[in-house]
């Protein structure tokens, strides 16, 4: 994460904590757990923040990290309050701090977030400016709010309408848009630009019996060739694949799906999963996440994995396992997995269907048979 020069700050906020002074209870507050793992010291680091002011601001918005969604609300709400204490006061952060953090996208997406939303109540029509330039963020918040301001400004333009569809990223506006484009009979494929893996090969009937397979390596996870596997084909808006439905209701299963995707150079990129179910992930062979969890809900993007497409093939093959609970909620059996950017929007990747190259996203022009 790159940090703003704290010298600056402390010039034009006064000098009454310096940045070594913040770092013990900013590192408290960062190594809070889940479940309130470390709440009670947090609330005295908190404390210690929200008392040194104003000059507390850059060095809290640098500590906050993505991946510790608790500490970074405990932070945020640090900010909030000495916000509070600002406005009381009748003072205010300084504005030309907070918009140089929120134009430097190497800085934390949530942080830069947290500094917007203080610029935009202390200045609301200063902030107006950058709600256009936020249309292609890589901070999601940030993003939906340029996806809005758009639409207010250019919700009659055809044209800058598909432009706004290519850039949102939430379902919401993403559907909302589409029904506009739709209206204007213009496409708007939503599999396709949330990049939603339509075909997938199916190998059934292996056993989970007291639920020991999901830890065991059946022949599918170390197979090269995919003969006589089943064909499945998602035609639903969000990928959906129902087990159930492909293979059978079963009890106590494990089926595997494959597919091979296939991308024009190095690619960093997230498999995203949804499924009620215990599944696992693997890319070229190595498996890269597990969950042992069932009927927990279904939920889109409920399971991410970070990876690196080589240039070429890569295969895709996910494990998903049904446990034998007999209530009728427990019965659903099935998956949705897609592949995209740190953002959620598609990338410029192919699937291989019968060995034939097919978008991302987009169903293959025939159902191809069983595999021989």
């Amino acid at each position: 994460m790159r940090r703003l020069a704290i010298p600056l700050a402390l010039l034009l906020f006064g000098t009454t904590a310096s940045a070594a002074e913040l770092d013990t209870p900013l590192k408290v507050i960062n190594s809070v757990g889940k479940e309130g793992v470390g709440n009670a010291a947090a609330a005295k680091a908190w404390a210690e923040l929200v008392k040194a002011g104003p000059d507390a601001l850059l060095p809290i918005l640098n500590a906050i990290d993505d991946a510790k969604p608790t500490a970074a609300n405990w932070l945020r709400t640090a900010i909030d309050a000495i916000a509070e204490k600002q406005a009381a006061a009748g003072e205010k952060f300084n504005d030309d701090i907070l918009a140089t953090f929120i134009r430097d996208q190497k800085n934390s997406p949530t942080a830069r977030t947290v500094a917007f939303e203080v610029f935009e109540k202390q200045d609301p029509v200063r902030s107006d400016v950058f709600l256009v330039g936020f249309i292609r963020d890589p901070s999601l918040e940030l993003r939906r709010k340029g996806v809005q301001k758009h639409l207010t400004l250019f919700k009659d333009s055809p044209s800058s309408l598909q432009m706004i569809f290519e850039a949102a990223r939430d379902k919401d506006q993403v559907e909302s848009i589409a029904k506009e484009l739709e209206k204007l009979k213009l496409p708007a494929n939503i599999t396709k630009h949330y990049g939603y893996i339509t075909q997938w090969a199916l190998s059934e009937d292996f056993d989970n019996k007291d639920g020991l397979g999901f830890g065991k390596a059946f022949a599918p996870e170390t197979a090269v060739e995919r003969k006589g596997w089943k064909a499945a084909q998602s035609s639903a808006t969000y990928g959906l694949i129902d087990l159930n439905a492909a293979v059978g209701k079963k009890m106590n299963a494990v089926v595997y799906s494959s597919a091979i995707l296939e991308a024009d150079a190095e690619t960093p990129a997230e498999i995203r999963v949804a499924s009620q179910n215990a599944i696992k992930i693997y890319l070229n062979g190595k498996e890269i996440f597990a969950r042992e969890e069932y009927h927990h809900g279904t939920k889109m993007d409920q399971h991410i994995a970070k990876v690196i497409l080589t240039k070429g093939k890569n295969s895709i093959l996910l494990k998903v396992c049904q446990n034998d609970m007999p209530y009728d909620w427990a019965q659903v059996w099935g998956f949705a997995a897609r592949v995209c950017d740190a953002t959620g929007g598609s990338l410029k990747l192919k699937q291989r269907v019968d060995d034939k190259p097919v978008s991302l996203g987009e169903l293959a022009p025939a159902t191809p048979k069983e595999n021989k």
